[in-house]
């Protein structure tokens, strides 16, 4: 009986052994090139199931970040941002008797944005002001009455924030997307099968570089 229970424990944990070894080897830095295109993918999966990805083409450079799971011998990858029109956005609203119109600022992620995007007031197209990487004045008839605000980005329209005070006249948005936002590749349930010491897409065979 001894001899069962002690061959059983050992089994058992040579079977964890090697099952946390072979998930130790997923970890590391994945990549590929093409010299002849000036071409290279990185993709980095660490141990807390996050991922990197790169992709730098000519002097195009594209990335994205997000999480990733085993899934029997393949690992998936799902972007943290997978639908550019669904994104909620944060707003600070004031009312300011000093300030003449409206004051509009947009943040992001890395801090003020250095491309522009577009307020759009009421969902309507006409009511829109253009902010930059600063601080923005808009002026509207006085008699119209801000309902609800968006921003339309690079690649789509955040959801509607509804307006609380109508008095409100200046807005301190936080749009939280990873800048720039047209360089963001979305991968949803991207599908990277295991073959020995490398990752394989539908495209690529990506082999790896560091453990």
């Amino acid at each position: 009986m001894n001899k069962l229970v002690i061959i059983s424990v050992g089994l058992i944990l040579v079977t964890l052994k090697y099952c946390c070894a072979q998930h130790d080897t997923i970890y590391g830095i994945f990549s590929v090139s093409y010299n002849h295109d000036d071409i290279k993918k990185t993709l980095t999966l660490y141990n807390d199931s996050t991922f990197d990805y790169k992709l730098k083409a000519g002097m195009s450079k594209y990335f994205s970040m997000g999480t990733w799971n085993k899934s029997g011998n393949s690992i998936i990858l799902i972007s943290d941002l997978t639908d550019f029109n669904s994104i909620k956005i944060e707003v600070e609203e004031v009312f300011d008797e000093n300030i003449e119109g409206l004051d509009i600022s947009i943040k992001n992620k890395e801090g003020p944005l250095f491309r522009f995007c577009l307020v759009i007031f009421n969902d309507d197209i006409d009511l829109q002001c253009q902010v930059g990487t600063s601080n923005d004045t808009c002026f509207f008839d006085t008699d119209i009455e801000l309902l609800s605000l968006k921003v339309m980005h690079d690649n789509g329209v955040s959801k509607s924030y509804c307006i609380k005070n109508k008095l409100s006249n200046r807005f301190s948005i936080f749009l939280p997307i990873p800048q720039p936002l047209y360089q963001y590749l979305i991968f949803n349930k991207e599908e990277f099968r295991l073959k020995n010491d490398s990752l394989v897409s539908k495209e690529d065979v990506y082999y790896r570089t560091i453990h």
